[in-house]
């Protein structure tokens, strides 16, 4: 007999982690951006001011990028580990196919 797993129940739980995450992310961009800006008394937007907004979103946005797919890997991997028989995590035929 054959087995197969439907992933998009998968790839809808990561694309929604992904999503709230990212939503967490911009809310924590603002409050740190926020607490710079008064941490350093500016009273103006400066080029300086611009430049540490784009480096804390891309700090924010990298840690979220690297964690959510290390954690849904660790996930996969340690749920095929635990498998006594590879019955699950088998693609669906003709899903990734490769060209001819």
């Amino acid at each position: 007999s054959v087995y197969f797993m439907d992933e998009t129940k998968y790839v809808t739980a990561y694309n929604a982690i992904l999503g709230v995450l990212g939503g967490l992310g911009f809310i924590w961009w603002i409050i740190r951006t926020r607490r710079w800006y008064v941490r350093n008394k500016q009273i103006e937007f400066t080029r300086k001011m611009f430049g540490k907004m784009f480096v804390f979103a891309c700090d924010i946005a990298a840690d979220i990028f690297f964690w959510v797919p290390f954690m849904f890997s660790a996930w996969w991997y340690i749920f095929f580990k635990g498998q006594v028989n590879v019955t699950v995590l088998l693609p669906i035929p003709g899903w990734s196919t490769l060209p001819d």
